[in-house]
């Protein structure tokens, strides 16, 4: 402000000075017209003479000393209209402006740590090192300070620049922080490695138990196989809740494809930004040149025509003076002839014609004196503008070059998380596979367990069930006689439908859980064959391992009455091999039912 204000009065000096230098110009011409109005003495004609040297004096002054450099004839925006640029001076760089990359610095300084925190993790992160995570950010960090090095010599603001990859450094955090699910599995793994233990031993205990007969041992086993398979199956569960949540946090990453897609369109805006900038900025600087051009041509041709004037507007001056002296002279010679009047006359026009020579060439100097100082304020102008034109277009191109640079550091992290988030996504399938492969063992088991026991269970109720009925019966029986064994029948029935309920609740209990486990198999099922792992069906074996005991069991049965077969047969052979070696061979007894004694002995009997 304050400079403005010295500008100004310096401008208003200026101002008053030339004003002074052109009224001493005028008011001495004033007053030679004033001396051509009045009779021409010899007084009058010393002081026109007189006058005209100061007139030549005082146009000399003014032709030397009239200044118009502080005053502004010449300024941008005329330099605009008269060139028809496009751009004006809010779209253009300053040529004194300096950078902004201050915004950079904290973005630098959270990918350095990013790097350090990651070359820390490295060990404990496999899927970082398998992805060069660290190469990644190394590069980042190096494409950094080389845009940190464009910044500092342009005039460019780094404050959108720096927001481009600023979606991505959150997910550079949460990546640190990623935790591979193999620790929690193994977690998890330590009580299924336990349960499976416990299941091994309960089975050599029930072994051992069928082997001594022990079957109340051997169905309490059963029983503690498959709660500790439940369990198990629990913890299969845990385990794929575990996967999935890992799952759900490496989701997290899945939209870095978009945010880069984003940053990268934004990213080609403000190229293409640039580039019409440019386009724009040299169009106006090929306007300029040509308006140089045009400004050059016509100041020497102004040169020139000025040179010309002053040549012929001295040469006419001075002829105009030469002949006001001459016709002073013709005046004094015919002073007292009929040629005064019309000398007179001719003086007196000559001193108007010089007077508006005089005028002319005050007017026009004023002009001339103004158009250099146009012409050089246009100069300085039109240099300061083509500067500007031109910083702007280097400060396009390095811009341009910037976001490439940013658009290679989004391609490196997208890139690098790209390579990751596959790793893991590998990794988790593999593991998930894994796990259904683990459930379809616990599953097999327990189906298996649950199926055995439920077998055992259904026979032992068509056991329950054909006592029912000859107790049943035996009942009947007594009830048609009043016989007094029918309380015991009764007795006996009741308890055996109090034991056939009791079965049938167990056995449905059983069936419950088994149809349970089998719809929690479905998923690991349906994972396992899209994998092409080939496996028989739980259901399926179940089916011909109870095949195989009903033939197993009919084959004993087979046997059994095929040794009682040949015991009776045997026993029959004996008993004839007797009679026929017994002396009382044809003797018959004939005694009461459960009797010990005959009670009549016939002879001839057969």
């Amino acid at each position: 402000m304050q400079k403005e204000n010295v500008d100004m009065e310096a401008t208003l000096k200026q101002s008053a000075h030339n004003n002074k230098l052109k009224k001493a110009c005028i008011d001495n011409e004033e007053n030679i017209m004033q001396l051509h109005v009045g009779e021409y003495t010899d007084k009058v004609q010393y002081e026109l003479f007189k006058a005209h040297d100061k007139a030549n004096i005082a146009m000399a002054s003014m032709s030397a000393g009239m200044k118009w450099n502080l005053s502004t004839s010449y300024d941008v925006k005329k330099l605009m209209r008269q060139c028809g640029l496009e751009l004006a001076l809010n779209e253009l760089c300053r040529t004194d402006g300096s950078p902004n990359y201050f915004d950079l610095l904290p973005l630098k300084k959270e990918m350095n740590l990013q790097r350090k925190a990651a070359i820390k993790v490295i060990e404990n992160r496999p899927f970082l090192q398998q992805a060069n995570f660290v190469d990644c950010l190394r590069n980042c960090c190096e494409y950094l300070d080389e845009i940190e090095t464009l910044f500092k010599t342009s005039q460019l603001d780094a404050t959108d620049y720096a927001r481009i990859p600023k979606d991505m450094i959150p997910k550079l955090k949460g990546l640190m922080e990623f935790q591979t699910v193999a620790v929690s599995l193994a977690e998890v793994g330590v009580a299924t490695t336990e349960n499976a233990g416990m299941v091994q031993q309960m089975k050599d205990i029930q072994a051992q138990a069928l082997l001594d007969g022990d079957m109340t041992v051997a169905e309490e086993q059963a029983y503690n196989i498959i709660a500790t398979l439940e369990k198990s199956m629990e913890l299969v569960g845990d385990k794929f809740q575990i996967i999935n949540n890992k799952e759900e946090e490496k989701n997290y990453y899945a939209d870095v494809f978009s945010i880069c897609s984003e940053s990268n369109r934004n990213t080609l805006v403000q190229k293409n930004a640039q580039r019409r900038l440019k386009q724009r900025c040299e169009s106006d600087l090929n306007k300029v040149h040509e308006r140089i051009t045009t400004a050059d041509a016509q100041d020497v041709q102004a040169l020139k025509a000025w040179a010309k004037y002053i040549a012929e507007s001295d040469k006419m001056i001075k002829e105009t003076e030469a002949k006001i002296v001459q016709l002073f002279k013709d005046l004094h010679k015919n002073k007292y002839t009929m040629l005064l009047d019309d000398i007179d006359a001719e003086l007196r026009a000559t001193g108007r014609k010089r007077n508006e020579l005089v005028m002319d060439r005050i007017e026009k100097t004023e002009k001339e004196e103004l158009r250099k100082v146009e012409y050089t304020q246009f100069l300085e102008v039109v240099a300061l503008h083509k500067r500007t034109l031109e910083v702007t277009i280097d400060n396009c191109d390095l811009a341009v070059t910037c976001l490439g640079k940013f658009e290679q550091i989004l391609d490196e992290l997208a890139s690098c998380l790209r390579e990751w988030h596959d790793i893991v996504a590998g990794d988790l399938y593999a593991l998930r596979i894994q796990v259904h492969k683990e459930h379809l063992g616990y599953f097999r088991e327990m189906y298996l367990c649950i199926g055995d026991l439920l077998y055992k269970k259904e026979k032992k109720i068509e056991g329950i069930d054909a006592q029912l009925r000859r107790e049943h019966i035996q009942l009947e029986f007594c009830i048609e006689t009043f016989d007094l064994t029918g309380k015991q029948h009764s007795d006996a029935k009741k308890e055996l439908t109090k034991m056939r309920n009791e079965t049938a609740e167990e056995v449905e209990m059983l069936k419950g859980k088994a149809e349970t486990a089998m719809e929690e198999f479905l998923e690991s099922e349906e994972a396992l064959k899209e994998e092409g792992f080939d496996f028989v069906h739980p259901a399926v074996e179940f089916q011909d391992m109870v095949m195989n005991q009903r033939e197993k069991i009919s084959q004993y049965k087979a046997q059994y009455h095929k040794e009682e077969e040949v015991r009776i047969t045997a026993e029959r052979e004996e008993i004839r091999r007797l009679v026929a070696m017994s002396p009382n061979k044809g003797m018959k007894w004939s005694g009461t039912p459960g009797g010990t004694s005959p009670k009549k002995l016939e002879y001839g009997a057969e």
